[in-house]
């Protein structure tokens, strides 16, 4: 189980205001998950599979959105970070995240 603190919880909540709007669908401001998952894809084109490779580049990928996406914790075989709107990813780190 990982914590994760009353900060990061509450970066993730929508403005009291806010209309629900397609954006919800959205990991980050202006990114969607499809978009995300296709980033990801093309990564692990470039890096032929190697997991461990294309978690590196991929993390740097999801760390220019920090906030709202963040690190919340990662364990022996996948990462997992907070995003928008109480969403979470979760990414394999090693071939037995794969798994």
């Amino acid at each position: 189980m990982q914590k994760v603190s009353i900060e990061q919880l509450k970066m993730l909540l929508p403005e009291k205001n806010e209309a629900i709007s397609e954006s919800d669908t959205d990991v980050a401001d202006g990114l969607s998950f499809k978009k995300l998952c296709n980033e990801y894809g093309e990564i692990k084109k470039i890096y032929k599979g190697d997991v461990e490779l294309t978690y590196d580049v991929f993390k740097g990928v999801l760390e220019e959105y920090a906030p709202p996406i963040t690190l919340v914790g990662q364990g022996s075989s996948r990462a997992v970070f907070a995003c928008k709107g109480g969403k979470c990813i979760k990414v394999a780190v090693n071939d037995a995240g794969t798994a």
